[in-house]
């Protein structure tokens, strides 16, 4: 409680004007503090909502910071995807490379052979074809000489038997 200090005293109590001073002063301190409350409530009324839409605002921020993570997330798995598939790839594509150069070495020691192979037999030709050349030479040789000593012969029996028969 106040001091009542203030109020002059009458007979009975105190004194009316001064306590009717009093409290209209304190209606008046009252409102004031009052009007000093109401406005602070408006300000921290006004204050909550605007936490209140930074809060709502925040929150769709947040969804959208969520999404993109979640999309980020979705975007490195398929990176991930891609980067082993490419990864897997490429090693078809060695392994491809390996197996075409294998099978290139291979055809050239192929084609090496062949040509050695064709030469030599070239070559085995040649050498059959000089010597069939020569035999046919030698058997032409040796078939005319006995045929020529053969007529030879013949031409002389036949003389000879003319001149038995023209003797006879």
């Amino acid at each position: 409680m106040e001091n009542f200090t203030r109020f002059r005293t009458a007979l009975n109590g105190f004194n009316r004007v001064d306590v009717c001073n009093y409290i209209e002063s304190s209606a008046q301190e009252h409102q004031k503090v009052i009007q000093s409350l109401r406005g602070e409530l408006k300000q921290l009324q006004e204050e909550k909502d605007r936490m209140a839409r930074e809060i709502i605002l925040l929150r769709a921020d947040m969804a959208d910071y969520e999404e993109l993570s979640a999309r980020e997330a979705s975007r490195s798995l398929e990176a991930q995807a891609f980067a082993q598939e490419r990864s897997q790839t490429m090693s078809q594509v060695r392994d491809l490379c390996r197996q075409t150069e294998q099978f290139w070495t291979r055809a050239r020691a192929m084609l090496e052979q062949t040509e050695s192979a064709q030469a030599q037999t070239a070559r085995q030709a040649a050498a059959w074809t000089t010597r069939l050349s020569d035999l046919v030479d030698q058997l032409q040789v040796e078939a005319v000489a006995p045929g020529a000593a053969l007529v030879r012969d013949l031409e002389g029996q036949a003389a000879a038997n003319s001149e038995r028969q023209n003797a006879d």
